[in-house]
């Protein structure tokens, strides 16, 4: 596993269910109850850049899917 997936797992994990986030005036909430917690913050303020480099790589590895199914066939 890559170092950047990792950081990403680990923030994952260190964070509650992601399904039932919610921020208001930048406190940060999971299922009603409220946190500042700082696993919670660095889960959301990483998410548009931890998404974007996912998209990405899982959009290299297609490729080089799609270039093996090409040379094996």
């Amino acid at each position: 596993m890559s170092d950047r997936l990792a950081e990403i797992r680990a923030r994952l994990d260190a964070a509650p269910s992601a399904c039932d986030w919610w921020v208001e005036n930048g406190v940060y909430g999971i299922c009603g109850v409220r946190s500042n917690d700082a696993h919670d913050a660095d889960l959301i303020a990483h998410a548009p850049a931890d998404i974007a480099w996912l998209l990405d790589e899982v959009e290299r590895l297609e490729k080089r899917v799609r270039m093996y199914e090409v040379v094996k066939s």
